[in-house]
């Protein structure tokens, strides 16, 4: 996406179940963001909305794994993803 349009972000946070270890029940820590750009519009007004889903893993052990915050629906699915941030 062209850098000069304005970003709007959004953060989604995990369920609160994805915030809960579920091996050893201790709080999971944010360690970052999945991120996806799609292009939006107003009227005679374009910008990129930048959506940032949270990322979730326990620091007390690594078999819990790590949670992602679920993706909002979106009117075309896979429009002009661009993930891994």
């Amino acid at each position: 996406m062209p850098a000069h349009l304005e970003r709007v972000e959004q953060i989604i946070a995990c369920s609160p179940e994805q915030c809960v270890c579920g091996i050893c029940g201790q709080e999971k820590q944010i360690i970052g963001y999945e991120a996806s750009e799609v292009l939006d519009v107003e009227p005679a007004k374009y910008f990129v909305q930048v959506t940032k889903r949270e990322k979730r893993a326990c620091k007390g052990c690594e078999e819990g794994g790590v949670s992602c915050a679920a993706l909002p629906e979106r009117i075309i699915e896979k429009a002009s993803e661009v993930t891994g941030w």
